[in-house]
């Protein structure tokens, strides 16, 4: 799934663990959310399901005072299809066309990520595949090798160098803000100018990640999960995904891209109470509900699961449905 739209002419369900756990630091008082899978997944572990079966996501919500359950149905399950999503650890670039600039695989402290060079203003890099993309989410994380330039993301683009694009600053001065805009394809035009991103991130020399979700002429814009706005724009409808970088001051610049990810806009909710597809109280507890993916219900494909209490997010999982079942063994993909 390296660099493309994702299908498969077959039918098989493959779990890989991407994110484990991940909550943020809450009061003492605060409930303790936990998500497992039943049968259990461990990091890189890989489990394959015919088509047709049920796979459960055990949710369970415990008083961190007690250790007693906690009656609370404030959450959700939603499934988005992948469209895209290259990590670069398969050492290539397949996938990607070259607009401008230099382009290639870098392996930084042991992690392949993706290094662009510019040498002139927007230098871009970009996934044709992605051409049709209208309404998404497109993920990645950024980080600036230099101190004089601008990097980030780009998306729908028309082709002939037009697109919107969304940047973070490595200049000194400057740095900790971002920038969203459109390019005509010669001149930046502001959607928001350089803008404070209010601590959104503090330093470009390490990894950040952006996060665009485009929804028609509407888009809110992410950094380090954090809404830093929200804005409207209707040039430019629909169009493929991107990686940019600029320089500045004249001087040759770098940047390190990642975990570039697309996934449609519009989930497939799994909610609390709400029909077959939902969850339910399971083993006599009240606190223990079951999130129940029917795979005969969705297309063949990739899918991004993701499972949210209130508005935290304490697990994300990537799916793969395909035809014949398989062996179960471990997973090789990026934790």
């Amino acid at each position: 799934m390296k660099g493309q739209f994702i299908f498969w002419a077959t039918t098989v369900l493959v779990i890989s663990l991407v994110v484990s756990i991940g909550i943020s630091a809450m009061a003492i008082d605060d409930p303790v959310p936990n998500i497992t899978w039943l049968p259990p997944l461990t990091n890189q572990d890989t489990l394959q399901l015919k088509v047709g079966s049920i796979l459960p996501i055990k949710f369970t919500l415990t008083d961190p005072g007690t250790g007693t359950f906690i009656d609370d149905s404030n959450t959700r399950v939603d499934v988005n299809k992948v469209l895209f999503y290259d990590d670069f650890e398969d050492s290539n670039t397949d996938g990607w066309t070259v607009q401008s600039g230099t382009w290639n695989i870098h392996n930084d402290s042991g992690n392949n990520v993706y290094s662009g060079t510019a040498t002139g203003d927007e230098q871009i890099t970009y996934a044709p595949s992605t051409a049709a993309c209208t309404d998404f989410i497109f993920e990645v994380k950024v980080k600036a090798v230099n101190n004089s330039t601008h990097y980030g993301m780009i998306f729908r683009g028309d082709g002939t160098g037009k697109h919107y694009g969304f940047y973070l600053n490595a200049i000194p001065i400057t740095e900790g803000k971002y920038y969203f805009g459109y390019w005509d394809g010669t001149t930046y035009n502001p959607i928001v100018p350089w803008t404070s991103s209010g601590g959104a991130y503090t330093d470009a020399n390490v990894w950040n990640s952006l996060k665009v979700e485009a929804n028609g002429t509407n888009f809110k814009l992410y950094i380090n999960g954090i809404l830093v706005n929200t804005v409207s724009d209707t040039r430019l409808e629909s169009g493929y995904v991107g990686l940019v970088v600029d320089r500045y001051y004249g001087n040759s610049q770098n940047s390190y891209f990642d975990d570039v990810k697309v996934l449609q806009l519009y989930a497939k909710q799994l909610v609390y109470g709400t029909g077959i597809e939902s969850l339910r109280v399971s083993e006599g507890q009240i606190s223990q509900y079951i999130a129940n993916l029917k795979t005969d219900g969705l297309d063949l494909g990739s899918y991004e699961i993701t499972v949210w209490y209130q508005s935290m997010k304490v697990g994300t999982y990537i799916i793969d449905i395909r035809e014949t079942i398989q062996s179960i063994g471990r997973g090789q993909g990026k934790t």
